[in-house]
């Protein structure tokens, strides 16, 4: 990769992670002009592709890359996983996370994300055990501590699914899913009070 792509890398990346969608795209589809084969700069036209809802169009631009890639990253695995988790495809999606994990046993977010699809398909005791090991691997990762109640929840683990609940709010006041569920959960359990 030259210099210049790699200042115009930069630059899209600084974009994307201000919110300045339009600008990294076409940014992204500049280096790729240059060089078709930028794996960087197409993995993450995908995964911009994919976090503007074009979800197929962000599998397509993943899946190339990684192909292009002598090393793909965890991450790029996770992001594919994520695009296929968002068209209902969940073999596709579990596979690329477990091949994230694969890649890098200590990716919490593919932890995480492979927990969310074996909670969807119905393996709630092994989303557990995904939902765990990210929390182990990142304790602070609001959204897993939310994920992991709702897995308790399903198994009837009421006291470990508010434990769970509190700590996601506690990490995160604002987080507005966490706040609501620990609600409705206390409100199941006769707490009234504390669901106010």
């Amino acid at each position: 990769m030259g210099s210049s792509s790699t200042n115009l890398l930069n630059v899209a990346i600084e974009h994307h992670r201000s919110g300045r969608l339009v600008e990294a795209e076409r940014v992204y589809r500049e280096i790729l002009s240059r060089e078709p084969n930028h794996a960087d700069a197409m993995q993450l036209l995908g995964t911009l592709a994919d976090q503007c809802g074009h979800h197929q169009q962000g599998v397509e631009l993943i899946s190339r890359a990684i192909q292009i890639s002598p090393r793909p990253l965890a991450g790029w695995h996770n992001n594919l996983g994520e695009a296929h988790r968002k068209l209902k495809q969940f073999g596709e999606a579990e596979a690329a996370y477990r091949r994230a994990i694969k890649t890098d046993a200590k990716h919490a977010g593919a932890h995480n994300n492979l927990g969310l699809i074996l909670q969807e398909t119905g393996r709630t005791s092994e989303a557990v055990r995904e939902f765990e090991r990210a929390l182990e691997l990142q304790s602070d990762f609001a959204e897993t501590h939310r994920n992991l109640a709702t897995a308790f929840h399903r198994l009837s683990e009421t006291k470990r699914a508010l434990h769970h609940l509190r700590r996601a709010v506690q990490i995160r006041p604002s987080y507005a899913k966490a706040q609501h569920a620990l609600g409705l959960l206390l409100h199941e359990t006769g707490d009234h009070d504390g669901a106010i």
